[in-house]
């Protein structure tokens, strides 16, 4: 086995123990949270999403992803949730939603460039990543609105905001609109990044434009089979 194949299981695996450590931290400091034990380790498998996909799609997204999940997962389960974070800083909920905007983003960008997404439109590209990014922070209101159903907890803070004199909805809707700041911010770096001739994305996949109708034109009268990010729009 090549030495890329296994090194790309590490930041799974390193987040899977920091997972257990901040378990074993949790129980001595608090305790009372039963799924926690389950959360934490459960959190840590999204780090393993990249290394699974190129075993089982025969392909070779980059480790950096996978980099990326694993710190995710240690500042918003690890520190946020274990740690509470979240009730210390009063801005940390916030900025892990827009943080995930932006990973959600990267990650769905990184997937349909490999599934030949350099072929559509930059905008039909865009709208998608957009909409999947949103997609994703809706449905995770709606995990923690099944969390506190289940469990009688209160993870979308709606005692709290009634508490505060706010509206029982803001912490969600606060939370949507940072995932939506955060996936600006993603448009504002693509952008940026296409001034400067995509030279980060070129770096992490390969990616150096989308495909024009002119480079349509030039493969259909060679023959050849076109290839992702070949191109520039």
């Amino acid at each position: 086995m090549k030495k890329s194949k296994i090194t790309q299981w590490i930041p799974g695996i390193v987040a899977e123990v920091v997972a257990v450590i901040f378990c074993i931290i949790y129980a001595v400091i608090d305790g009372s949270k039963v799924t926690m034990y389950i959360e934490l380790p459960g959190a840590a498998l999204l780090a393993f999403l990249v290394p699974a996909y190129n075993v089982v799609a025969k392909k070779s997204m980059p480790a950096a992803i996978s980099v990326a999940c694993a710190i995710f997962v240690f500042l918003a389960c690890c520190l946020g949730t274990a740690m509470d974070f979240y009730h210390k800083i009063w801005f940390y909920d916030l900025a892990m939603h827009g943080i995930s905007g932006f990973l959600c983003c990267t990650i769905i960008f990184m997937f349909i460039m490999d599934w030949n997404g350099s072929k559509l439109s930059p905008m039909g590209c865009l709208v998608t990543i957009f909409g999947f990014s949103m997609g994703v922070a809706a449905l995770w209101e709606v995990i923690e609105y099944a969390s506190d159903f289940i469990t009688g907890g209160d993870a979308q803070r709606v005692l709290e905001s009634m508490a505060a004199g706010k509206s029982p909805i803001s912490d969600t809707m606060e939370d949507v609109i940072a995932a939506l700041v955060g996936s600006l911010v993603f448009f504002a770096a693509f952008f940026a990044d296409k001034l400067a001739g995509y030279k980060v994305l070129g770096k992490l996949c390969g990616f150096t434009g989308f495909e024009t109708d002119k480079d349509v034109r030039a493969r259909e009268e060679s023959g050849e089979t076109a290839t992702d990010g070949v191109g520039a729009d």
